[in-house]
């Protein structure tokens, strides 16, 4: 049953996020169409400007899809479970695992080939941004190149790579995770709200959230101070940093989703 409700949920939920990642794709590949076309390299400040506020925009507005696609599994889980749709789903023959972990299994595919698709677009747009500007239009963009930050970076990868690239992937996919079941989370404690229910799920995320990145800067704070003072090596910053986000992550799936499996069984409340 949990491969068919995977199905189910893959099925009802992937046209609209495809139509979200096109645009990733549809607005880079018309912005390396014009960096290869050479439209920027102009000595008119006007248009050095607009190329600026443009890329301000496309950052800005490809940020807020990967976060549109997270809002768009919550809405859909909460229509399947929460909503009128929710007696026809918990009346079939699912346990609420089954039903969760399907939901979040494919949130989390969705959004991690959205970030990764993010990602691609916005790495593959600065490597045209730096060959085909010229020194004019970089600087308006304050792009620069520091060669012993990529030499560090490439050391700090090259050790190892491809467990470190495992890592990554797999730090991706925890990321992506997080996200969706911190949505899922929040919108399971929103039914615990006796009026108003979908305002007091914006809440409950504002409040997880909120404690999240506090959480966060608790653990990266002491790392920041390391470098700082010059403890440690980039080397080791960087492998020790992606571990402990790596668990840190990791942590915070297992309590999301402990505490949306709770609500969900023991607290649902469809009236």
């Amino acid at each position: 049953m949990l491969i068919r409700s995977m199905k189910y949920y893959w099925q009802s939920t992937y046209k609209i996020i495809l139509l979200m990642n096109l645009y990733l794709l549809l607005t880079t590949g018309i912005g390396v169409a014009t960096l290869a076309a050479g439209v920027w390299n102009t000595h008119s400040e006007g248009i050095t400007t607009l190329g600026a506020i443009l890329f301000i925009l496309y950052v800005i507005s490809i940020v807020f899809v990967s976060n549109l696609v997270v809002i768009y599994i919550a809405v859909h889980f909460y229509r399947n479970m929460y909503s009128d749709e929710a007696y026809l789903t918990h009346t079939l023959p699912v346990s609420k695992h089954h039903l969760l972990l399907s939901q979040t299994i494919i949130g989390t595919i969705h959004c991690f080939l959205t970030s990764v698709i993010m990602l691609a677009c916005i790495f593959g747009l600065i490597y045209f941004l730096f060959t085909c500007l010229n020194s004019q239009a970089k600087e308006a963009l304050q792009l620069t190149y520091d060669p012993g930050m990529a030499a560090d970076l490439y050391t700090a990868f090259a050790n190892g790579a491809f467990f470190k690239g495992l890592l990554i992937v797999f730090y991706f996919l925890l990321s992506s995770a997080h996200s969706i079941l911190l949505a899922f989370a929040a919108v399971a404690m929103g039914q615990l709200f006796t009026r108003h229910r979908i305002i007091g799920s914006i809440i409950c995320y504002i409040g997880l959230y909120t404690i999240i990145q506090i959480a966060t800067s608790l653990v990266v704070i002491p790392f920041m101070g390391l470098s700082l003072f010059g403890n440690v090596s980039m080397v080791q910053l960087i492998n020790c940093g992606l571990l402990v986000e790596t668990l840190f992550a990791l942590a915070c799936c297992v309590i999301f989703y402990l505490i949306t499996y709770y609500l969900l069984s023991r607290k649902l409340n469809l009236d």
